[in-house]
């Protein structure tokens, strides 16, 4: 079934089950938004016991008011205009029952957000967008949730999906404690021993900002529960209030998998995981697939702060797999608040550990990139199989850590190079002539598969137009034509990595202007302007 909304509607007083016998309906708004009779009596529910599957699509709510109710709007019965209310403590359009939600565990039932709109940044008391309580909840298409409100939350679900699209949702306006415990509570039934499931699927992307000055990102209402994350897609998961921490109390363990490909970044202005803010005994286990990104940031704290050693927990490193950690309080490794307050690493696959202390990294890293172009001041090889602590990785100096299994291109040869010569400054004999203008040659590519670099790099030339002048390369300003290599249009070889400079996994060349590119020619070349490309190509293996 489909219901086309072609105008705003006020939805009347009352409490209204959605029919048993309904098991697919969609409500398409068409860009339109609903207003309600009763901030909090103006419901639509699915029985827990349902297996209905609904979509709200396209509905679209915006206001700047700071008052809830409003004037002027289509009454309930559709004859006329009236009162109303803006937004409204049960969701968008659809809800629960929260009385029975303090026994139910599960439901079959599910509500699909598709390219809805709900941007309410200022406090109405009602503005709760997702308030699905046991009902899941799944996002496709393009979708933006902001809301800030004084004694409610962004929303009482029991998981968050986003199978296709992309998703924001943004919670608190950075100025106050607004939220009431937390921008998202989980159930919010008091039940225990649950897990809330957050999945992104390959594809789509998630973020979830959260503003509020002092309410956690998700805050358990129960005890024993925990918070998977299966990320496929994008995640990106922000706390930008020092007091506002990702996992609040009441979690009890946080489980990452982060899939082929998949790009995670966690970040908190305090830890992003705080074993001191969730139960005692929570523990954080992490799985890093091959190609995934992974990003663990805290602005002026630690990415893992504890009172102790992380119980029943480890992170998996497969090879391939690239994570950063940084961490803006005092270095203590990068990693954690404190040495003994360690994590345990394991490796499939050998990874190269990266440290890199605050002098080495000039901003706050964003993802697992912003390393790339730096150098790190410390390294150690991680085998295969093996499993080390976080603290015997890395220098306890050190605010940041990169452990990935890459081979890296950062710089090879980027920049425009020039010869100005008139006819009568050239030899009679051929010569090597230098560069006399333009950038700088150098190359950089990081090699963290080894603690000996597996890589060459080529280089092939392709003129522009015909030219009476070859193109060389050459090692150094005092290399003959002997050991100069001419280029050509084909590939080939001009250094290894072991001819390269060597720093913790980074390998260096840097080449004056007259080393690296130059040209030989005669005072028989032919006067004009000439252009052409290198091609400079990482090649795996020596």
């Amino acid at each position: 079934m489909k219901i086309n909304v072609n105008q705003a509607i006020t939805l009347p007083f009352g409490l209204y089950n959605i029919n048993s016998k309904i098991k697919n309906v969609e409500v398409d708004f068409e860009g339109h938004g609903f207003y309600v009779a009763d901030q909090g009596g103006s419901i639509i529910r699915i029985p827990s016991s349902s297996t209905t599957k609904v979509k709200v699509s396209n509905l679209h709510i915006e206001t700047n008011a700071t008052s809830n109710y409003v004037t002027g709007i289509p009454n309930a019965a559709g004859t006329g205009t009236g009162g109303g209310y803006y937004t409204t403590y049960f969701g968008m359009l659809f809800s629960a029952d929260f009385g029975p939600a303090i026994l139910v565990k599960d439901c079959a039932a599910e509500i699909t957000y598709n390219n809805v709109y709900y941007n309410v940044p200022n406090n109405l008391g009602f503005n709760q967008p997702l308030c699905s309580y046991y009902v899941p909840i799944n996002f496709t298409g393009e979708n933006y949730i902001n809301t800030a409100v004084t004694g409610q939350q962004v929303g009482e679900i029991s998981n968050i999906k986003v199978s296709s699209g992309n998703t924001t949702i943004i919670g608190g306006n950075g100025q106050s404690s607004m939220l009431a415990l937390g921008m998202f509570l989980p159930y919010f039934n008091q039940l225990n021993n649950k897990t809330f499931q957050i999945d992104v699927a390959a594809g789509s992307t998630l973020f979830i900002i959260d503003n509020d000055r002092s309410a956690a990102m998700f805050q358990f209402y129960g005890t024993n529960n925990a918070i998977a994350i299966n990320n496929s897609g994008v995640l990106n998961m922000t706390s930008n209030m020092v007091n506002a921490p990702i996992f609040g109390s009441g979690t009890t363990g946080i489980s990452l998998n982060a899939q082929i490909g998949a790009t995670t970044n966690l970040k908190a202005m305090g830890p992003v995981f705080d074993g001191t803010k969730m139960v005692s005994s929570a523990g954080v286990n992490a799985t890093l697939m091959p190609n995934s990104k992974t990003a663990i940031i805290s602005t002026n704290s630690a990415a893992f702060n504890n009172s102790k050693s992380w119980p029943s927990s480890i992170i998996q490193i497969i090879v391939g797999a690239k994570l950063l950690t940084y961490g803006g309080g005092p270095g203590r490794g990068g990693i954690t608040d404190a040495p003994n307050h360690d994590i345990p690493l394991s490796y499939l696959g050998s990874s190269l550990v990266q440290g890199y202390n605050r002098s080495n990294i000039p901003k706050i890293p964003k993802n697992t990139d912003d390393y790339d172009s730096l150098i790190p001041n410390d390294s150690k090889l991680l085998q295969n199989g093996s499993q080390v602590s976080s603290n015997s990785i890395t220098n306890p100096f050190d605010s940041g850590v990169l452990i990935s299994s890459t081979l890296t291109p950062v710089l090879i040869g980027d920049g425009n190079y020039n010869w100005n010569y008139d006819i009568d400054q050239l030899p009679d004999k051929d010569q090597f002539l230098t560069r006399t203008s333009g950038d700088k040659i150098r190359f950089q590519v990081n090699d963290t598969r080894d603690t000996k670099p597996k890589f060459r790099i080529t280089a092939a030339y392709k003129p522009n137009q015909n030219q009476t002048y070859s193109m060389w390369f050459k090692h150094n300003a005092s290399e003959d034509v002997s050991k100069a290599t001419q280029l050509n249009s084909n590939e080939q070889t001009i250094m290894d990595g072991s001819q390269m400079h060597a720093q913790n996994g980074v390998y260096t060349s840097d080449f004056g202007n007259d080393a690296g590119l130059v040209i030989r020619a005669n005072n028989r070349a032919t006067a004009g302007k000439y252009s052409g490309v290198v091609d400079w190509t990482v090649v795996n293996g020596m």
